[in-house]
């Protein structure tokens, strides 16, 4: 038995199960570059921007962008082409205009949403996990940024750029969550409270939003009864501490819009677009935007 092991020791190749591991280590690495590849110019954007260095992070996806348009010209992805051309518009815009700080911010964010997009392409993240940083971030965060900040913008072409990818934002967070929630259509309608909520500080406005997402993700029928139930209270005592006739007109009509509709395209025009224009006419009439004070 001992001249059995000692048979297999000697003829144990320590050399070759190194240059085996070496291999394995190459191959590893060459994997993870390739899974990473679309993630280090975008990476590397962010870092410039943590640097304050815009002007640079700004050259670089230019030349990013403009690279990586090619191969979606070949396979032909409409999509991604006009994502990559408003990109490109928008970054172009900088060297004219010059790039302000709201632009940069919102420049980093959307390539740090462009990271977590192509880790999902890679099968490193899930669908799920996508939508939840995404979204937010898309949708809420980076409309929000814009907003605030429309009184002292200058790069009016970046901005109309941005505009256009807010909206490509919001389609594809649409197809990225419709098989994913229940009613995905008005979850991205109900989003726009989180604008009325942050610009005027609403909780009324932050409860709809919250109970909105939570039937729209769920169907469930308790939460459709408490999403109703907070709409309809919190829109009573708009009407009744208004002096608008035209937010009185409108919440009339929004309200019967939602008694007789059943589409759900319409509820998001008619219904949640209009009564948050209700809220918009509301707030900047009795709420002082300055002191930022908390209101129902």
């Amino acid at each position: 038995m001992l001249g059995h092991l000692k048979k297999h020791i000697v003829c144990f190749d320590f050399p070759t199960l190194q240059k085996q591991l070496k291999k394995q280590k190459k191959f590893l690495i060459k994997m993870i570059m390739y899974k990473f590849k679309n993630t280090i110019v975008p990476f590397a954007s962010c870092v410039l921007y943590l640097m304050g260095l815009y002007k640079e992070m700004s050259y670089m996806l230019t030349t990013y962008y403009v690279l990586h348009m090619i191969p979606t010209l070949i396979y032909y992805d409409v999509s991604i082409v006009i994502h990559h051309i408003l990109a490109i518009a928008m970054c172009i815009s900088t060297f004219i205009n010059g790039i302000q700080e709201h632009h940069a911010n919102i420049v980093a964010l959307l390539e740090l949403t462009t990271i977590v997009v192509n880790l999902y392409h890679e099968n490193i993240i899930s669908r799920e996990l996508l939508s939840v940083i995404y979204i937010p971030i898309r949708c809420i965060w980076i409309p929000n940024i814009l907003l605030s900040n429309l009184n002292i913008d200058t790069n009016y072409f970046g901005t109309s750029m941005l505009i256009l990818i807010i909206m490509g934002s919001y389609w594809w967070s649409y197809k990225m969550i419709k098989k994913l929630v229940y009613n995905p259509i008005c979850l991205m309608g109900v989003l726009q409270y989180a604008q009325t909520w942050l610009m005027y500080n609403s909780i009324g406005s932050l409860g709809t939003l919250i109970f909105g997402i939570i039937f729209n993700t769920t169907g469930n029928e308790y939460a459709q009864y408490f999403d109703i139930m907070w709409n309809f209270m919190y829109g009573l005592y708009i009407n009744m501490t208004t002096n608008s006739k035209v937010v009185n007109l409108l919440s009339l009509l929004a309200c019967l819009e939602f008694c007789t509709n059943e589409s759900n395209l319409y509820h998001v025009i008619f219904v949640q677009t209009i009564g948050n224009l209700c809220l918009y006419l509301y707030y900047t009439n009795a709420v002082d935007f300055e002191a930022k004070t908390w209101v129902l």
